[in-house]
């Protein structure tokens, strides 16, 4: 049970960005992060009270950049002396879990967790302007097979890691907004005086089995596409050593990063030398390294949201390469990325027998 309020609405994104609303008019809050209107896309804005809430839409199908980025940037110069809310999708707030475990994001920030029947991906915008989330939530059909493969395999669609969750999948109509943490609790019950202790709705059976249903196409593609070195080096051949993955990824927080570094710049001749070992050296050098250095630090924290595939301009699966190896390394450690702040952060802790059998 929950501190909650149940709403019926008509507009889900209507009720949402009310509650938005008076979280700044009441000055429960001195900033909302929330998804507004940016050309034929979405991008996310800081408002604050007196803002023009017209073109905002915190449920729009859509992700410009993970909010858990945005998070570690709030928090960079320690604890913010205002009050700010982020709305975000279950994905960034398992990694916003993450990095508040690798002290990269201040608890002090309030998030508020929505419920995410997917979202669309970046390359939808040459084609298509990023439909409001009304028209998405009316017609899922119609978009069904443009839903990022990140979302359409997420199978860790709610998280309890938030200070406030707003359900509303599955619930024909209704609209829960739960206090999950007691300083969520205390803002539900000034948003609503009248909460009461409500029973959280349950994710219907059918978009559970679906999203496994995907998740398991994504594995099977990686063992007969991924696996084994030849079908490794395949992979990533095309890779342009652009480095879009490491900056868009919400793990990859590091200021400087050893593959940004000089460590890997040597003289002409040397590339020569090294080329002439074989007869040829593909260009430009270390792609592989990279991408396997990458693995080794983010597969532990990986929470599967696919920003990195999103923005590979050669398309690499890079989702299904992470997901399936974090899957593996997690399980390693009996640890599930994003799902409890509790759970002590494998990077963090040592023990002797940690790699034994289990």
């Amino acid at each position: 049970m929950d501190t909650g309020k149940r709403i019926s609405a008509k507009s889900i994104s209507a009720e949402v960005t009310g509650i938005i609303g008076s979280l700044l008019e009441r000055g429960l809050m001195d900033g909302v992060m929330a998804l507004k209107k940016s050309g034929k896309g979405y991008a996310y804005s800081l408002l604050t009270k007196g803002a023009e809430m017209t073109d905002v839409d915190p449920l729009a199908p859509y992700l410009p950049t993970s909010a858990a980025n945005i998070a570690a940037k709030l928090s960079r110069k320690g604890t913010p002396k205002k009050k700010i809310a982020l709305f975000v999708r279950p994905c960034e707030m398992r990694a916003i879990v993450e990095l508040i475990k690798l002290l990269q994001v201040d608890e002090a920030l309030y998030f508020v967790e929505l419920d995410c029947p997917g979202t669309l991906p970046s390359k939808y915008l040459t084609e298509h302007s990023i439909p409001g989330s009304d028209e998405f939530l009316n017609s899922l059909d119609k978009y069904r097979d443009s839903i990022r493969p990140a979302c359409s395999a997420c199978t860790d669609a709610r998280t309890d890691q938030s200070d406030v969750a707003i359900r509303f999948l599955g619930t024909g109509g209704q609209l829960y907004i739960l206090g999950k943490s007691e300083k969520g609790s205390e803002l539900v019950k000034n948003l609503f005086p009248d909460a009461e202790n409500i029973e959280e709705p349950v994710l219907p059976d059918d978009i559970v089995k679906s999203r496994k249903q995907e998740e398991e196409k994504l594995f099977q593609f990686f063992d007969k596409n991924v696996g084994g070195l030849d079908n490794l080096l395949n992979t990533f051949a095309n890779c342009m050593n652009c480095h879009n993955c490491m900056r868009v990824c919400p793990i990859c927080f590091c200021r400087e990063c050893f593959f940004d570094s000089t460590a890997l710049d040597f003289e002409g001749e040397h590339f020569v030398e090294l080329a002439a070992r074989r007869g040829d050296m593909h260009l430009p050098t270390d792609t592989l390294l990279f991408h396997i250095g990458r693995m080794n630090h983010m597969a532990i924290s990986c929470v599967g949201c696919g920003f990195c595939e999103d923005a590979c301009p050669v398309e690499i699966p890079l989702l299904t390469v992470f997901k399936r190896i974090s899957r593996d390394v997690q399980a390693l450690f009996d640890y599930s990325a994003g799902s409890s702040r509790l759970d002590e952060h494998p990077l963090k802790t040592f023990r002797e027998e940690e790699l034994e059998p289990r």
